[in-house]
């Protein structure tokens, strides 16, 4: 039998894969960055299991532009991941650091390692796995206040941003290549186009007061878990 708590080791590829063998309803999967590896081998697991039409995931990630250049997060991996698993909901937060994994109201983790390939198979993560479902219905719940935080992302949001991170880094290897002005300026323009689409993204539905309020209710409210 399984304590309530139990450490993560630093290779924890084997640990996720058996989060993911918990989940029969829905996943919560909180990264900063997110590579497309362990995306395929979420889609795997599910489809596996048959799972793959039936089953909720919600994806809280960091888009900020500087993410996507330098390849940390993978936007190919969630256009991926929404067209396989339909029921699929991304949640651009920015500024995010937290990394943490839940399957139904069974198993969660709270951990270092990012959900990229060096996070899961290559890094010396360490983290904390929770059994026992009271804990984990309280981290899903603290989690998912934090997540309505971000802003939802539509696949086709999502498709025009991956077209524009893959422009955006042809750009920027041309740019190492020719340090001419002009390259730099379309460069330069290429990236303030892509951050006012996320700013579009962040503020769809809500005014800049009902922002701001959220993100200010959501520290003062947060008194559960200390108690």
């Amino acid at each position: 039998m399984r304590t309530p708590i139990e450490f993560v080791p630093p290779r924890w590829d084997v640990v996720f894969k058996e989060l993911l063998y918990q989940v029969t309803e829905s996943a919560l999967l909180v990264s900063p960055y997110i590579s497309v590896t362990p995306i395929e081998q979420v889609i795997s697991v599910l489809k596996q299991r048959g799972l793959e039409k039936l089953v909720s995931i919600r994806v809280v990630t960091d888009l900020a532009p500087d993410n996507v250049l330098r390849g940390s997060t993978e936007l190919s991996a969630l256009v991926m991941l929404a067209k396989e698993i339909p029921h699929t909901i991304v949640t651009y937060l920015p500024g995010l650091h937290a990394k943490v994994y839940i399957a139904d109201a069974v198993m969660g983790i709270v951990t270092s390692a990012n959900l990229t390939e060096g996070g899961l198979y290559r890094n010396y993560e360490y983290g904390i796995r929770l059994n026992d479902p009271s804990r984990v219905c309280l981290l899903r719940k603290d989690i998912t206040e934090y997540a309505d935080l971000g802003s939802v992302v539509t696949p086709a949001q999502l498709n025009v941003l991956s077209q524009a991170a893959k422009d955006l880094r042809e750009l920027h290897r041309k740019k190492e290549r020719q340090a001419s002005k002009e390259l730099r300026q379309e460069f330069a323009r290429r990236v303030a186009d892509t951050e006012l689409e996320l700013m579009k993204i962040r503020a769809t539905g809500q005014s800049e007061n009902s922002i701001f309020s959220a993100t200010i209710i959501y520290p003062v409210s947060y008194t559960h878990l200390r108690a």
